[in-house]
């Protein structure tokens, strides 16, 4: 496999070719990588798949958990990603009885992205949720992803060449604040015509640091087969392969871009499989559902590609700039 990493050095971002993982999964996040010369100032993120597979390899360095970044982290569009995109999660939650795929796919568009290694930020409870003041929101999920990275601006592509823009794929995780999406609602299906008016996926979606990516971008994948998992302290929560999508990376390419510019650099994220905490709500013996809470270890990984880890934390109190 042929994987890249950005990293930054005295405040500036890098790109390396990955050449040997000595810690992937846990804190001690450490690799070895050649350093390969990607300046974005002409070209941004156009061809940027070619541009990494064909940069000469240069001095050799060692990228850890300090300074490692987002494989797309300043790029200022919408990053997308698709909703019930494998039947058996959506059939676990009650919004597809047979495996025929939405038409057309289920989309939304998802927040700032974050880092490897960078925390999962519970945000304050929501007024509607009945918790304590000063408490955080009980019902913050997880959800492993692949991830597209485009390398090359698009409009209206045919499946058919639609992978050949593709710079290369990485893993994410579609955090969700599921009482935002009005996921309570969802369970009693007699309760359909009170729907939340406030339940929405937008905002449920696109919280602080809810869309982690990374650590690499592989760029030789075929993205048709590739083992998905996800486990919460160790535990496998999630377990699945990408063959079980019901929209394919190219079928999400070319619809996403039918009546749209998707440019360079732009991250879509292809949606996920079974075992999200949400779903023990539902059937017939519905459980209480086993969210995301502070301290938890969460760890995404897509075979061939690499794994995510991201631990749960408090919001910090942060002053931004003015």
């Amino acid at each position: 496999m042929v994987r890249f990493v950005r990293y930054e050095v005295n405040g500036s971002p890098q790109w390396a070719k990955v050449k040997d993982v000595i810690h992937e999964t846990g804190d001690d996040f450490l690799v070895h990588a050649s350093h390969i010369d990607i300046s974005h100032k002409r070209f941004g993120y156009e061809f940027l798949g070619k541009r990494l597979e064909d940069a000469r390899e240069k001095h050799s360095v060692t990228v850890d958990r300090r300074n490692i970044l987002p494989v797309i982290p300043d790029f200022q569009g919408p990053s997308w990603a698709v909703g019930l995109n494998y039947f058996s999660h959506a059939q676990a939650t009650g919004q597809l009885e047979k495996p025929v795929r939405p038409d057309p796919p289920v989309w939304f568009i998802k927040g700032e992205p974050s880092a490897h290694l960078s925390p999962i930020v519970l945000p304050p409870a929501w007024s509607g949720q009945g918790l304590t003041e000063g408490t955080y929101s009980g019902q913050v999920d997880f959800e492993v992803e692949l991830v597209i990275v485009v390398g090359q601006t698009i409009m209206n592509v045919d499946p058919e060449n639609a992978l050949s823009f593709v710079a290369g794929y990485s893993v994410g995780n579609d955090v969700s604040d599921r009482f935002l999406q009005g996921v309570d609602v969802f369970q009693d299906k007699k309760k359909a015509e009170r729907f939340r008016p406030n339940a929405q996926w937008g905002p449920g979606k696109t919280l602080y640091t809810f869309s982690p990516h990374g650590p690499f971008i592989a760029t030789d994948v075929d993205s048709s087969s590739l083992d998905i998992r996800l486990m919460v302290n160790g535990e496998v929560r999630q377990q699945g392969n990408t063959s079980e999508m019901m929209y394919t990376a190219a079928e999400l390419l070319a619809n996403i871009s039918r009546h749209r510019r998707i440019p360079a650099g732009t991250t879509i994220y292809c949606g996920t499989p079974k075992g999200t905490a949400v779903e023990a709500t539902f059937g017939d013996n519905p459980q209480p559902a086993r969210y995301l809470k502070i301290g938890d270890r969460v760890e995404a990984t897509i075979r061939d590609i690499g794994s995510l880890v991201n631990v749960v934390t408090a919001p910090p109190q942060l002053v931004f700039p003015r």
